[in-house]
């Protein structure tokens, strides 16, 4: 089809069902080929092939998604670089996600499922991660961080009190 519609150095994102990322970027690249795939199936009407077609309003659904997609695009991309130090920055970065992901009157229906759900799932996996508390620690100690904003109120005495257990002397030090 990309041979017919002649979109020279563009393509259609494949989804891998291991990245979340993926749903993104297949999204975005579909979206940016809108009109060439509109002339398209407009073309393939006459034919007599089976043409899938897609409608207003599955192209508003898919815009949307995209756009809620979007921040989570952007907290993998963050978390998934080498230009930054990750460990103090998980925790700021998802109550960002967190935060993007509120709805409001705008959102229909499927999106305010989405965002739920979304942000239900990353809160109970990282809750019950192990290793949680170390990056709230990590996060406390990153001077960008330091007013603790990024962690839940309810969190923040227990790790003032975890920073200060790690700094007390060791009685084995002499």
């Amino acid at each position: 089809m990309q041979v017919t519609l002649v979109c020279p150095g563009r393509s259609f994102s494949k989804y891998i069902a291991t990245r979340w990322n993926s749903t993104y970027v297949m999204i975005n690249s579909l979206i940016e080929l809108k009109e060439p795939l509109r002339r398209a199936m407009e073309d393939a009407t006459g034919s007599k092939t089976l043409t899938p077609h897609i409608t207003g309003v599955e192209w508003d659904m898919l815009e949307q998604l995209r756009d809620t997609l979007k921040p989570l695009f952007d907290v993998t991309e963050l978390l998934g670089g080498d230009k930054c130090v990750t460990r103090s920055v998980l925790i700021p970065a998802l109550k960002l996600l967190k935060n993007s992901m509120t709805t409001n009157d705008c959102d229909p229906a499927f999106i305010c499922r989405f965002k739920a759900m979304l942000v239900d799932s990353v809160e109970g996996r990282l809750l019950a991660w192990p290793h949680y508390s170390n990056y709230e620690v990590a996060t406390s100690l990153d001077p960008r961080f330091k007013s603790l904003a990024c962690i839940d109120r309810d969190r923040r005495e227990h790790v003032w009190e975890r920073l200060s257990q790690l700094t007390k002397p060791s009685s084995h030090a002499h």
